[in-house]
């Protein structure tokens, strides 16, 4: 009997979201798409030009949520290969869109009551934890791989003629690489899903400084991309806050 009890208890648990995407200063267009449910965070920063980046992220943003429902973390990766190929096959049927794809980066709480975050490209989360802030993901970037190999130092990539060059992206090929881990988590915790608009504006630091100022999740997200588009605004901007509730 108090097996059943916690594991009913665990599956009461949802996430509270908020999410928001600005265009920032400096776009023409927002090529960013977001999903906030009580169940998924997610971020697609589109690449490829208008309007194929556009397309490339709301096809993302479209696909998931339509495929995951939370059964598992292997379900949720196969989401997004569901979406690489939905986004393969639209530039296939229209040359125009050729080169089209996106970033994604996605939290699906599972079943199980833990999360499950996958992410191709350069959009992160991070995991707000008893007032530490840790990134959950890897960039694919030239960038992040020549920091990762001891090549060049994290505060000098800004400067690096190769900075923002994706090495994996959605809808670019007919299979894609994804980074999957899978969480425990404790009811207060928060999960921040962001493009890089976020971070190239903000500093751990800062972002974490959001973070801790609290309040409710759609005032942290507020806060965090007005924070970010009056830095500068060079990028559109988007940012989804998810609290684990029970």
């Amino acid at each position: 009997r108090q097996r059943q009890m916690c594991i009913r208890d665990r599956l009461m648990i949802t996430l509270r979201t908020a999410g928001r995407t600005d265009i920032g200063k400096r776009r023409e267009n927002n090529e960013d798409a977001i999903v906030s449910s009580d169940h998924l965070a997610l971020v697609a920063d589109g690449m490829g030009g208008h309007p194929g980046g556009e397309i490339a992220a709301n096809a993302a943003a479209g696909v998931v949520p339509a495929v995951f429902t939370g059964r598992s973390a292997e379900e949720l990766e196969a989401a997004l290969r569901a979406a690489n190929w939905a986004i393969r096959d639209r530039a296939v049927t229209q040359p125009e869109l050729e080169g089209m794809g996106t970033t994604i980066c996605a939290a699906g709480l599972l079943a199980d009551g833990h999360v499950a975050v996958v992410n191709v490209g350069d959009s992160r989360a991070y995991l707000w934890h008893e007032g530490t802030l840790t990134q959950l993901t890897q960039d694919h970037s030239v960038t992040a791989d020549l920091v990762e190999r001891g090549e060049l130092r994290v505060e000098d990539a800004p400067e690096h003629p190769y900075y923002g060059v994706l090495t994996r992206a959605l809808g670019v090929g007919p299979d894609v690489e994804i980074d999957r881990r899978t969480l425990a988590i404790e009811e207060g915790d928060r999960i921040l899903v962001c493009s890089d608009g976020l971070f190239n504006e903000l500093s751990a630091d800062e972002i974490a400084h959001a973070m801790a100022a609290g309040g409710d999740v759609a005032v942290v997200v507020d806060s965090l991309i007005d924070r970010a588009v009056a830095h500068g605004g060079r990028d559109n901007v988007s940012v989804v806050v998810a609290e684990v509730a029970a």
